[in-house]
């Protein structure tokens, strides 16, 4: 036996199916809504605080230095070719066509 409550409950849903659904398509739209609203809006609200609270700087770290230090070719050269060179064993040992001995 389906007991009162449950008697009302299964007559008033179908009929209020329609106004439940739009009551939620209404609710998602409009949190939807402002979570667009705060993201347009937060670069704003950043540049804002940067002016209010500006970000510290750690004293103890040494600033980097304007001039930049020319690339040592010689020594990328260098580089270069112990890379190649492991590179081209690696192959080499590889190989099973390899007929060094």
């Amino acid at each position: 036996m389906i007991s009162g409550f449950a008697l009302v409950l299964a007559q008033t849903l179908p009929a209020r199916g329609i106004a439940i659904a739009l009551t939620g398509i209404v609710i998602v739209f409009a949190a939807l809504v402002l979570v667009t609203l705060f993201i347009s809006v937060l670069p704003g609200l950043v540049a804002i605080s940067q002016k209010v609270v500006p970000e510290v700087q750690d004293r103890h770290v040494p600033e980097a230095d304007s001039r930049t230090l020319p690339p040592n070719h010689s020594m990328v050269a260098a580089i270069g070719f112990v890379l190649h060179t492991r590179v081209q064993q690696q192959a080499g040992a590889s190989d099973p066509t390899d007929h060094k001995h």
